[in-house]
């Protein structure tokens, strides 16, 4: 298969996720119900026949419950000559990957993911199902941190047919096996000793007894603190004498115990929690087992979920950016008045090289697929994308339960010579650590009656100015905070607007002209579509002139001559309604 080929007549392939001799994981995307989907098929190893059956077992043990910590099946596709059929599992897309990147993770953010994964086994063994192949390969992250557990294809059958994968030995990964699976008698205390790998493979980077330091089989890395009780219950080698899934949960789901931090400084942005391992232990023990967890994960008392960003409308980006925090790349100043109402910028200028544009902004959600390796930062997800061109970002994903939300970082040089990603790196982490002590401040900058800032981009183009016939009348889809529009249903146009602030404008690549008495400078371009900047109002900063604009582009499958002119009409249209008052009641 290729990517671009569709199965069923309704799944087409995007691109490759896992491929091997066992198997072919697809990203495609459901034609139907315009939905990414993840699709799976048995490798040249299991062709035929025997792919099927292995398909339509492992398709029976996922359909047997559903569970928020387990993938999704939504269809199960078999085409073709019954002799030799062509066989599909399609399941629901989880953006953020599995966790076998072998980094690292805080011990407090292994045991919430484990935690979710043992509660889904006990789903599965009241089924009486077990996995047999728990790792952090088959545990993948939604794009708000939530673990769902995938692969059933090991999975096996304690009672009745025998195993769920007919036929063959038992499927399971060395150094996560427990010991008794592959002498082939699996059973559910088989998943609490591969969880227990999991979680210290989670904290370690490596499985137990391996790596630097591992002084003799199975030793557990000191990195485990305060889970280290839990962990070495966890792999007994007697399946007896390991702990129920039930204590497993009770000993990684906080809060187990609430204490006051002596430190207000800390107290002010963190809540501290002890994990009782369910082991009796000392008291020392247990003095120990004190972990710090972000203020936003466990929210208000009673477990209400933290807003992070809040009033979308009354955020400060600029609580996010701070000038020390880049201060080591060269001499840096902050501009809170460059760029839209949604974001900060801090300039960054090394010796000897042009600026460095360090920029903070707000936004309403992740995109689908993170595009690049996803990491933690003070208990947030962070993607590190590559740098491409003259940038490199870094995103800060928010919690979907409080309202999710990310904070795109990004750093942008024309000439590319400074090192963009170590400093969009550091940005995102003194972002990332305002954040871990709770939601972003409120602004306290007052801004004029006149200002943008205060106006709604979606109510200044009504259905009458926008409309096109024979089209109906666009419907507006608001940016962030309302200071951003754009409307794709225009007839054969695409229609943006958008709240700007920054330098005032010197029309250099641009045609200066006059729009609703104001000041206007006309873009156009190609590929992006033509642009029309109108200025608002003008204003001082630090002694430097800047200016609010409204910034109209037009797209779409029309002449670039009959954009520029739907452009600047739509710009010349907003410009008046932003000057009329607006409308109260």
């Amino acid at each position: 298969m290729r990517e671009g080929d569709v199965v069923a007549d309704r799944y087409r392939l995007v691109r490759t996720l896992v491929g091997g001799a066992t198997g072919e994981v697809w990203l495609a995307r459901d034609v139907v119900l315009g939905r990414d989907v993840v699709v799976k098929r048995p490798g040249p190893k299991y062709a035929g026949r025997a792919g099927a059956a292995l398909l339509r077992a492992e398709a029976r043990a996922l359909a047997k419950f559903e569970h928020p910590h387990v993938v999704t099946l939504y269809d199960a596709v078999f085409t073709g000559p019954a002799e030799d059929p062509e066989s599909w599992l399609v399941m629901s897309y989880v953006p953020g990957g599995s966790l076998a990147d072998g980094r690292p993770r805080p011990p407090w953010e292994a045991a919430r993911l484990c935690a979710q994964v043992a509660g889904a086994l006990e789903a599965l063994h009241a089924k009486e199902i077990v996995h047999c192949d728990i790792k952090p390969g088959n545990i993948l992250l939604d794009r708000d941190g939530t673990a769902k557990l995938a692969d059933f294809g090991a999975a096996y059958r304690l009672h009745g047919s025998g195993t769920i994968t007919p036929n063959g030995p038992l499927a399971y990964t060395p150094g996560y096996a427990a010991p008794e699976v592959p002498l082939g008698a699996p059973e559910p205390a088989s998943d609490v000793y591969s969880l227990g790998v999991t979680l210290h493979a989670l904290i370690a980077g490596r499985s137990p007894g391996r790596g630097a330091g591992a002084r003799r089989r199975g030793a557990l890395a000191r990195e485990t603190g305060p889970l280290r009780a839990l962990v070495k219950r966890m792999l007994h080698p007697n399946p007896a004498k390991r702990p129920s899934l039930a204590e497993v949960r009770a000993g990684l789901e906080p809060p187990c115990e609430t204490r006051t931090d002596p430190d207000p400084a800390r107290r002010r942005g963190r809540r501290v929690l002890t994990l009782v391992a369910v082991a009796p232990v000392p008291a020392l023990a247990l003095s120990a087992a004190v972990l710090l967890l972000p203020s936003g994960i466990l929210g208000k008392p009673g477990g209400t979920p933290r807003a992070y960003i809040g009033d979308q409308r009354s955020a400060d980006p600029c609580a996010l950016a701070d000038p020390n925090a880049v201060a080591r790349f060269g001499e840096t100043r902050p501009d809170p008045y460059y760029g839209g109402f949604d974001r900060c910028d801090v300039t960054v200028r090394p010796g000897g090289q042009e600026e460095v544009d360090v920029e903070l902004q707000l936004l309403a959600a992740a995109d689908e697929t993170p595009a690049g390796p996803v990491r933690d930062l003070h208990g947030f997800r962070v993607v590190a994308e590559a740098q491409e061109g003259r940038e490199c970002h870094r995103e800060i994903l928010l919690p979907a339960a409080g309202g999710g939300g990310t904070v795109d970082v990004a750093a942008k040089q024309e000439s590319r010579r400074a090192p963009l990603c170590a400093i969009a790196d550091a940005a995102a982490e003194h972002a990332a650590g305002v954040l871990h002590r709770g939601p972003i401040a409120r602004r306290r900058s007052h801004r004029p009656g006149n200002s943008l800032i205060h106006r709604d981009a979606c109510t200044l183009l009504g259905a009458s100015v926008l409309r096109t016939p024979p089209a109906p009348a666009p419907r507006p889809e608001p940016r962030f905070g309302h200071w951003g529009c754009d409307w794709s249903g225009a007839g054969r146009l695409r229609v943006k607007l958008l709240f700007d602030q920054g330098d005032p404008l010197d029309g250099q690549g641009g045609r200066p002209t006059r729009l609703a008495g104001r000041p206007a400078f006309v873009w156009p371009d190609e590929e992006e579509g033509c642009e029309t900047d109108v200025v608002h109002r003008t204003f001082r900063y630090h002694g430097d002139r800047k200016v609010e604009t409204l910034n109209v582009t037009v797209a779409g499958a029309v002449s670039g001559a009959e954009r520029c002119a739907q452009s600047m009409r739509l710009a010349e249209a907003a410009a008046k309604a932003v000057q009329a008052p607006e409308p109260h009641g």
